[in-house]
């Protein structure tokens, strides 16, 4: 018998099941790549989302703080509501030397005593870094 042709066949029968194997193991592998980057990209986006939302908040906070400090007495009264609430939305989303200083901030734009300046800038300041830095 001529074994030529047998062994021929084998080997080709070999590398056809050598191909579909590396098929499989390529697939599992683009599969397990693509729901990688599909929770990267969720993740990213839940991230701009995130500190979107923060941004809002922390405007809205240093607007209401300014609003009660330049007003009047009178007024102040009537717009001091909002700014507790903005201030209490900052208390909820920010580190702890965030809204430490947006309630000390509150205080003194309330009540009209100095440093509100000093403590408005430095709370400018530090809702940037944490936006700059989320997560620190």
């Amino acid at each position: 018998m001529d074994w030529g042709p047998v062994i021929t066949a084998g080997i080709t029968g070999i590398v056809g099941l050598a191909g579909i194997g590396g098929t499989l193991v390529s697939a599992k592998i683009t599969r397990k790549s693509a729901a990688e980057n599909l929770r990267t990209s969720i993740g990213a986006e839940d991230e701009r989302a995130r500190l979107a939302e923060k941004r809002r908040i922390y405007a809205q906070a240093l607007a209401s703080l300014t609003a009660v400090n330049v007003m009047g007495k009178e007024e102040r009264s009537r717009i001091t509501l909002a700014a507790t609430s903005a201030v209490n939305e900052v208390v909820l989303i920010a580190p702890s030397h965030v809204w430490e200083l947006a309630i000390e901030a509150e205080n003194q734009a309330r009540s009209g005593e100095r440093g509100f300046r000093a403590t408005f800038a430095d709370l400018v300041i530090a809702m940037r870094d944490d936006l700059a830095n989320p997560g620190d």
